[in-house]
């Protein structure tokens, strides 16, 4: 492998922890978000601090069910991906 493959390999890796990291942050702050404002709603009687509290546990529950969700699909689609050890052997007989 040469180094140009290894970095670009790197780079994109760096890239999609970015993006993922940025992806699951939205997908919490929009849910706390939502959870705040229905228990702002729901409940008149409760200090301010309580809904907060509350909307940023529903917040992160929501965000693991989607990242649970994202690993399942990325399970499924790395179970079709070819093996290394094949994309080799097709490489050394499209050489010959």
């Amino acid at each position: 492998m040469s180094m140009s493959t290894y970095s670009a390999g790197r780079s994109i890796r760096q890239l999609s922890g970015a993006i993922g990291t940025a992806v699951v942050i939205t997908v919490y702050t929009m849910q706390a978000t939502s959870h705040a404002s229905e228990l702002s709603t729901e409940n008149e009687n409760i200090t301010a601090i309580e809904p907060e509290a509350l909307a940023s546990i529903l917040g992160s529950s929501d965000a693991y069910v989607f990242m649970l969700a994202l690993s399942f699909v990325a399970l499924i689609i790395a179970c079709f991906m070819p093996k290394k050890a094949a994309i080799k052997k097709s490489e050394g007989e499209s050489q010959n």
